[in-house]
């Protein structure tokens, strides 16, 4: 057999509806429990028959038991009682022979020889009162129930009584009565059927009108939600958590269109000063020198869409990583001494200190970490007046963690624009006016490289007061 065709029966059940399932399971319950009855009520009707039966078979022993030892060697009345039930009943309830220990006939119900004959007893009895029984189907096709016994019959050595007691009756009536069970099995089943469909159907119908609802909802109607507790208690887990897809799916769509509008405008203004010089250097002809210097604006302009887009493909692939970044265990600190050291000039230049200090190990992407701080230290320049201080520090804490925090002392945040300061393309007013050029996008960045080392990051701010942006990255691995 292959593994295909040993698999089918699980592949055929998983292709069943729920209703097909659950029809199915209660037609095997059905069937086992069905099953179970009528082998147990058969088991019980033969035990009340076998027990039936030795119970006879035992009366007419002790009988004949009492009657060899009133009268030991007298057979006569034995004689007379046995032929009678043989000459007077046409099929006699049961057939007894007597024979001593060598075999002879001593007496029998007359016609025994033709349906029992003694060599259908196979009895090998080694001492008195041993009795031997068992079942047959005699030659007059009907059945008996046979048994042996040795008694001392007025002989020495003793003698053996066969007695064929006739249960066709008895069997018959078990008979029919299996023919009974087979039907009101075969109906349970049917019934079993009938049954297990409609309790499926209508156990299944809240799934059926939940999943109603859940089509109505549209990207309209997105912000509807479930009333949990309308549904069942199985139900309800489902409701939640279906609230809870809906309440993500309704902010991605509230951050795709504002990240659309707000990336039309990014692109918008970057364009329109594109088209504005070109057409006021195409109104008429000019020297070749201003004709430069147009291109030299629009060279700028060019420049920041390139970097809106590299970040924006950036964000793109940080949110959807098709490919493995190749972790490395590094000192982070090293790292910081770069970017300090590419942004000291334009730190002197402005009248701002630079500084950093720690170190550590940290398990990921160096360029990331790189890109990360670079982002911080240039929105921490952009934004603080001369005379404040931009402090870079990394450290290890006790469980191995690696922090990264970026301070100034800057113009700092308000509330409201901390808890937006991670959305994309956001900037607040005092930012747009302090760097009109940017994009909003560098905490998104920031933000979305320390997701991807499965990191956290953090922001205090207050306004005139400085910010302190942390970044909490988690501690190496073994094998690192």
């Amino acid at each position: 057999m292959s593994l295909k065709s040993a698999s089918s029966p699980c592949s055929f059940f998983k292709k069943l509806s729920i209703t097909g399932r659950l029809t199915l399971l209660y037609i095997l319950s059905a069937v086992i429990t069905l099953l179970g009855g009528i082998t147990y009520i058969t088991w019980s009707m033969y035990q009340v028959m076998e027990q039936a039966d030795s119970d006879f078979v035992q009366a007419r022993l002790q009988t004949y038991r009492a009657l060899f030892s009133d009268r030991p060697g007298d057979l006569e009345t034995i004689r007379k009682d046995i032929e009678w039930e043989g000459i007077n009943v046409a099929t006699p309830e049961y057939y007894i022979r007597i024979e001593d220990s060598s075999g002879r006939l001593l007496v029998e119900t007359p016609g025994m020889s033709q349906v029992l004959p003694s060599s259908l007893f196979h009895c090998v009895l080694t001492h008195p009162r041993q009795i031997t029984t068992r079942y047959l189907h005699a030659v007059n096709g009907r059945e008996y129930l046979i048994s042996c016994d040795l008694e001392p019959v007025g002989h020495p050595t003793g003698g053996i009584i066969q007695i064929g007691l006739d249960v066709t009756a008895e069997i018959k009536a078990i008979r029919k009565k299996q023919v009974q069970l087979v039907i009101i099995f075969i109906s349970g089943i049917v019934a079993a059927t009938g049954v297990g469909v409609l309790v499926a159907r209508k156990a299944l119908s809240p799934l059926r009108d939940i999943t109603g609802v859940a089509k109505q909802i549209t990207v309209e109607r997105i912000s509807e939600r479930l009333d949990p507790l309308q549904w069942p208690v199985e139900l309800r887990h489902f409701a939640s958590a279906f609230n809870e897809m809906l309440g993500r799916l309704e902010e991605s769509f509230t951050k795709l269109s504002q990240s659309s509008s707000n990336l039309a405008h990014e692109l918008r203004t970057p364009i329109n000063n594109l088209l504005g010089v070109t057409e006021v250097a195409l109104t008429r002809d000019r020297p070749p020198e201003e004709y430069r210097k147009t291109l030299e604006s629009n060279v700028e302009e060019y420049h920041r869409l390139s970097r809106l887009i590299d970040d924006m493909l950036f964000l793109a692939r940080a949110d959807h990583p098709t490919q493995r970044f190749k972790f490395v265990l590094f000192d982070p600190a090293k790292e910081i001494e770069k970017v300090c050291a590419f942004y000291e000039p334009v730190a002197e230049d402005k009248g701002i200190a630079i500084s950093y200090s720690g170190s550590g190990l940290m398990y990921g992407v160096p360029q990331m970490l790189e890109r990360a701080v670079s982002n911080l230290v240039g929105n921490a320049l952009q934004y603080s007046p001369p005379g404040c201080v931009v402090e870079v520090r990394t450290l290890t804490t006790g469980d191995g963690s690696q922090e990264v925090q970026v301070r100034d002392s800057g113009h700092g945040m308000k509330p409201e624009e901390v808890d937006r300061v991670f959305d994309r393309f956001y900037r607040g007013d005092r930012h747009r006016t302090l760097h009109p050029e940017g994009s909003g996008l560098g905490l998104s960045i920031v933000k979305s490289i320390v997701e991807l080392h499965h990191g956290t990051i953090s922001v205090k701010s207050s306004p005139d007061h400085g910010t302190a942006i942390l970044l909490r990255f988690p501690p190496p691995p073994p094998d690192a």
